[in-house]
């Protein structure tokens, strides 16, 4: 999962905790630039963990699509997906 937030790219995903069972939602925000340079990657705080690993990625992209709004000065920005136009099969 992952969408086109002004400059930046929000990648979510999940990853399974230390202790316990389930997932826990993570992010990557990436500048949108040739290399996709990393910028920052976080877990996401206080949800989860969750039972199904789709909605622990769907946990990270929210809070990546927050992060990049909040790091480009809380612009009203619109996540798109990324890579635009339709996937190919």
């Amino acid at each position: 999962m992952a969408y086109l937030v002004g400059d930046i790219v929000v990648v979510g995903s999940w990853v399974v905790p230390d202790k316990g069972h389930g997932f826990v939602g993570q992010f990557a925000l990436l500048q949108a630039q040739p290399g996709l340079p990393v910028i920052r990657t976080d877990t996401v705080d206080g949800a989860g963990p969750f039972d199904d690993l789709f909605e622990a990625a769907e946990a990270g992209c929210q809070a990546g699509i927050e992060a990049a709004k909040a790091r480009q000065e809380g612009r009203a920005l619109v996540a798109i997906p990324y890579p635009p136009g339709p996937l190919s099969l």
